[in-house]
């Protein structure tokens, strides 16, 4: 016998199908839009993490650098204070050298014949301005400046007449010396 199906059998799965693969696809579409949905408030997260981390090391660079402004005015000052420190230490260092200088010079002076006038120093160099009676005893000075041992060389720089009230003749004198280094009066004494 023969079965025959008046139902529309086929039509029925065709539409099935249809549905299945529609509500699979709106299923697949859904799944989707919630992980890019999912994805957008994860990144929109991390943004705003990133955004707050980028403020707050701002802040910490802002702050770091009015440490470092800070430092770098006090290694200014440091720098400072170590200039002057050097040049106390100088002055300490060579507190004794102009009154040794001076005291040697009014030893070695011939009295009621010369007068000295100026007596400038640079570094090791010493310049004496004075003012004599006459040629021989400026020659007398040189020479015992020479024989101090204070100055190993002395040169005569100019001698020049000079007449005070159109009566008094007198050689106004220059010398250049080369100066050793003075001792201390702790050394002095110590021989």
């Amino acid at each position: 016998m023969i079965r025959i199906n008046l139902l529309p059998f086929r039509d029925v799965r065709k539409r099935e199908t249809v549905r299945r693969q529609v509500s699979f696809f709106l299923l697949l579409l859904g799944i989707v839009a919630g992980g890019l949905l999912l994805l957008h408030l994860f990144m929109g997260n991390r943004v705003n993490s990133l955004q707050t981390q980028i403020a707050e090391i701002d802040a910490e660079i802002k702050r770091y650098q009015e440490i470092g402004n800070r430092v770098d005015e006090n290694k200014k000052r440091i720098e400072v204070i170590n200039k002057k420190k050097s040049v106390i230490n100088t002055l300490i260092k060579d507190r004794y050298k102009p009154v040794r200088l001076l005291g040697a010079m009014s030893e070695l002076i011939i009295a009621d014949q010369m007068w000295l006038t100026s007596l400038s120093t640079q570094g090791t160099g010493v310049r004496v301005k004075g003012v004599a009676m006459d040629e021989r005893t400026v020659a007398d000075f040189m020479t015992k400046l020479e024989n101090s041992g204070l100055f190993p060389m002395v040169n005569l720089n100019t001698v020049k007449r000079k007449t005070f009230d159109e009566t008094i003749h007198l050689k106004e004198f220059e010398i250049l010396c080369q100066t050793s280094v003075p001792k201390k009066p702790d050394q002095e004494k110590a021989k």
